[in-house]
């Protein structure tokens, strides 16, 4: 319940699927924080967050640290630091990342061959629409989602492009409380604590997982 010390609260992502295209972090992470802050109205909080969901952890922290709410704990597993220029401006690109970051985090290796095919398909047709069902199909093929709503896959190519965007123009302020920093030891994202440590400085504890970006979601870690 909301004065339960050890109550633990999680945010879907319908908070960034439903947000505008252009949501920035500051503006998806203060929808995050009035959803939170219905089941637990003051701190002391304890955040952590993966990925970009690390990016949203932060600017809450920030956000209820000017409230004057205490942050306990800020934990950021395996965040990018954001850097601009980092999406791609054609929609066809932009859905190939969106099926690596799905098959990858359902623990499966995308192929070229599949990656070829899927890039071939994309490129036959015209609109959103008709790109997310060739996708769907892709994705139905491959079986490493299967059954998946094509309405649920609309909805996550939307929280993925939305946070993609947003991350591309974040500025993360100065850190709010000490960080917790969780870094997977293989992988596109294994210097990103250099990058985080040298914004946050001394306030910055890393722990190393003997495991890539979408490991640190499966057991055993």
């Amino acid at each position: 319940g909301p004065t339960d010390p050890e109550a633990t609260a999680g945010v879907a992502s319908a908070a960034i699927s439903d947000a505008a295209p252009d949501a920035t972090v500051e503006e998806l992470a203060a929808a995050h924080l009035k959803a939170l802050r219905r089941v637990r109205p003051t701190g002391p909080y304890h955040l952590a967050g993966w990925s970009f969901g690390g990016l949203l952890a932060y600017e809450m922290a920030v956000q209820l640290r000017a409230a004057g709410q205490e942050v306990a704990i800020l934990a950021l597993l395996d965040t990018g630091y954001p850097e601009s220029g980092h999406v791609p401006d054609d929609e066809n690109e932009l859905l190939e990342w969106f099926h690596e970051d799905l098959a990858r985090s359902a623990g499966f290796d995308p192929t070229d061959q599949n990656l070829s095919v899927l890039r071939s398909a994309l490129r036959s047709v015209a609109d959103t629409p008709a790109r997310l069902a060739v996708l769907a199909e892709q994705v139905e093929r491959e079986g490493f989602a299967p059954g998946l709503d094509p309405r649920d896959l609309a909805r996550h190519y939307a929280a993925f492009r939305t946070g993609l965007r947003a991350a591309a123009t974040y500025r993360p302020p100065a850190p709010p409380c000490p960080v917790l920093f969780l870094q997977s030891t293989t992988g596109a994202r294994e210097r990103a604590a250099d990058r985080w440590a040298a914004r946050v400085g001394a306030g910055l504890t890393r722990h190393d997982a003997a495991t890539d970006h979408y490991g640190l979601m499966r057991p055993p870690h």
